[in-house]
């Protein structure tokens, strides 16, 4: 069974018997319903009760939610869940750091759901300003099957005038030529966009389940066989290694320490941790 197919069946049970809902909810308005889909009154409980109240009180105050954040498999629910905890103690962001990151730097400030240059208009589900003034930027996908393309609707031209106007210059020295023509642009479009962030000073890590296969396959494309010799600062990272690592140094914290059973108990219904 997909990944995609297998989180559903996961999170409808998880509705009914973890969040104790039984009324299904639209994919979109006037839509279909589901099974793994909360009614749209009640998406709060998307984010984990530890921190439930702080998650949501942030994200009405701070953040915009996604259209579809009252789907249990919402990434941006997913990417709050995992990393918002984790941000509230020095110790726990530490740990986070190294983590994403291979560094134990202090985190100076954090955003979720960034836009670093406004004209260009990537958007990242988590930044992190390190006291270094390193920056982190942080995508995540959970059963999405692969990053963004372009949109099939588009027009080359307008495609090709972003190619030339924007990202040709700014991955030039990250990506080999043949991932500078249009249509391999466009095939791996987000991560393309999302690479031309690093360099000196700023590191793209993308965050993927173990088990979805197709994302990680999607990625590694580009990592793999994508980016120039001796390019650094970009990399894969599952969402299980984050989350042994937060849950490991949760444990002495009583609050935190559920959180991140909760965690497993939603997101990781596999038997091993990668």
């Amino acid at each position: 069974m997909p990944y995609a197919d297998q989180a559903r069946q996961h999170l409808s049970n998880y509705k009914r018997q973890t969040l104790r809902v039984l009324e299904d909810g639209e994919w979109r308005k006037q839509g279909p319903k589901y099974s793994h889909i909360l009614p749209d009154w009640e998406g709060g409980l998307n984010l984990l009760e530890p921190f439930r109240e702080e998650m949501n009180t942030y994200l009405s105050a701070r953040v915009k939610k996604h259209r579809g954040f009252h789907h249990l498999n919402s990434s941006q629910a997913m990417a709050l869940n995992l990393f918002y905890p984790a941000l509230q103690s020095a110790p726990m962001q530490r740990c986070l750091t190294q983590a994403l990151a291979d560094s134990d730097r202090t985190i100076a400030d954090w955003h979720f759901e960034w836009v670093a240059d406004s004209k260009e208009g990537t958007n990242f589900d988590l930044h992190l300003e390190l006291d270094t003034g390193e920056n982190v930027y942080v995508e995540v996908k959970f059963t999405e099957s692969s990053f963004g393309t372009a949109s099939e609707k588009r027009t080359d031209g307008a495609y090709q005038a972003k190619l030339d106007g924007i990202y040709r210059d700014r991955l030039a020295d990250k990506v080999i030529p043949e991932f500078l023509e249009l249509d391999a642009f466009c095939r791996h479009y987000q991560l393309l966009r999302n690479i031309s962030y690093a360099g000196s000073g700023s590191r793209v890590v993308f965050v993927v389940p173990a088990g979805n296969t197709s994302a990680q396959r999607h990625a590694r494309q580009v990592l793999d066989h994508a980016l120039l010799p001796g390019v650094s600062g970009i990399s894969l990272v599952t969402v299980e290694k984050i989350h042994e690592a937060l849950a490991a140094a949760a444990v002495e914290d009583a609050r935190l320490d559920l959180h991140y059973r909760q965690f497993k108990d939603k997101y990781l219904w596999g038997d091993t941790e990668k």
